[in-house]
């Protein structure tokens, strides 16, 4: 047999100014019994909702509430103060907004710390502007202007999001607002590709490095809209946790170069080819061919007598000289197929197709130089100074790679031109 459910009828005895006192019939479950029951609210805000079994007890603690709720009100009329109304009703509301969280000396005490009061106001979205006019005056590269660019647009939507939900309303954020808080916070909500998993602490740290170089640009001695840089005190990971997320590099094997190369040869009339063998066997970054590509000097920076590649400072990614020495198959691809590193028109279009025809990552054919390269001389030192890195980073992401690939380190530095433009070019296997 189904119990029956919770039933409850109440009545009002009395009413105590802001309390009431009722009287409760139950039935639950068969069982039947009263009470009686003293709620409402008090002067603070606070709700009160008490039980009693006997009427007479719930009567005493009604009254005395009620006094206690009118001695509260009184003394809060009689309290003398020097501030004004306005000044009264800005202390109440920021107990309102503070919630208990923290006392107000405490919030005052945190802000007069530090808050200094800008020299000029700027709105954040008129400071970015500015600051990515300025750095590409300073001459900063293309890539690096269009990494920060990327960085501050995502910051300021979420700092958009941030005062549209603040209690004052939405407004345009201004620079000298932004806290240390708000840079932790924008942090901790960057996700990873897949848009769910939280970003790894390489991603966190170099968001971290691009907001950091402009706060410090706002808050410099010329311009002085921050009073000091709010990225200073917020989380940087330690280098040792930043390599153990890091995943091995993608590396092509000898097998995928040499189909490369294939297509090559016979895209455009080999157009290409003189480009991929600079990213294979001599390291290049994609920019840095490019740049070499349409240098008035490029004929000369590739030395085949002396069997060197000049690469001058505005090539280089680093902004130094470098010296990279010819690879033996190098030469006899860059003999055979000479002319110009790239074409003059359509070569981000051709250059996407054959990414996209052999899935190439990016960087991939740097990265797959420098495994061949240190586990052909087993040298981080040489790798380094010819590829433009420092040797510890070498070691970092290449030393384990370049153990597993010693006998395909022997096929790769082997491929030449003759092998490869006689060999039946096959479908490329695209890997997964």
């Amino acid at each position: 047999m189904a119990r029956k459910k919770t039933q409850k009828r109440t009545s009002l005895i009395q009413s105590f100014g802001p309390l009431t006192l009722k009287r409760c019939n139950t039935s639950d479950h068969g069982y039947q019994y009263s009470f009686f029951m003293v709620e409402g609210v008090d002067g603070t805000g606070t709700r009160i909702r008490r039980k009693f079994k006997n009427e007479e007890e719930a009567r005493s603690f009604a009254t005395a509430n009620v006094e206690r709720i009118a001695n509260r009100k009184e003394l809060k009329k009689a309290i003398s103060t020097d501030l004004e109304a306005e000044q009264i009703a800005q202390a109440e509301n920021a107990f309102r907004r503070l919630r208990g969280r923290y006392s107000l000396d405490e919030v005052v005490e945190y802000f007069l710390r530090h808050f200094k009061a800008p020299e000029t106001e700027i709105m954040l979205t008129e400071a970015r502007r500015k600051f990515l006019d300025g750095k590409e005056r300073e001459g900063l590269r293309e890539r690096s202007i269009y990494q920060l660019e990327r960085t501050l647009a995502q910051f300021a939507e979420f700092m958009e999001r941030t005062m549209a939900s603040s209690e004052s309303g939405p407004r345009e954020c201004m620079v000298h607002e932004i806290s240390t808080g708000d840079i932790e916070t924008f942090l901790g909500s960057l996700k990873s590709k897949d848009g769910i998993h939280r970003a790894k602490f390489s991603t966190w740290n170099g968001y971290r490095a691009d907001l950091s170089s402009f706060f410090a640009w706002c808050s410099d001695k010329k311009r002085r809209w921050c009073s000091e840089n709010p990225v200073t005190n917020t989380t940087r990971y330690a280098h040792k946790l930043v390599h153990q997320q890091r995943p091995e590099p993608d590396v092509l094997t000898p097998e995928q170069a040499e189909a490369l190369l294939a297509y090559a040869t016979t895209f455009k009339g080999g157009a290409y080819v003189r480009y991929f063998a600079l990213l294979l066997f001599a390291g290049l970054r994609p920019t840095e061919a490019l740049k070499l590509a349409r240098h008035e000097k490029r004929h000369e920076l590739i030395d085949l007598e002396c069997g060197e590649i000049e690469l001058p400072a505005e090539i280089t990614k680093t902004g130094r000289k470098r010296t990279i020495k010819i690879q033996p198959n190098l030469k006899k691809w860059l003999v055979a197929f000479p002319g110009e590193v790239l074409p003059e028109k359509n070569i981000d279009r051709d250059l996407k197709h054959l990414r996209r025809e052999f899935k190439l990552t990016h960087d991939v054919c740097r990265h797959s130089w420098f495994t061949y390269f240190v586990a052909k001389f087993d040298s981080f030192a040489k790798a380094a100074k010819e590829g433009g890195n420092s040797e510890q980073i070498v070691k970092e992401h290449y030393e384990s790679p370049a153990k597993k690939r010693g006998e395909q380190a022997r096929k790769y530095w082997n491929l030449t031109p003759l092998p490869v433009i006689q060999t039946k070019i096959i479908p490329f296997e695209k890997s997964a």
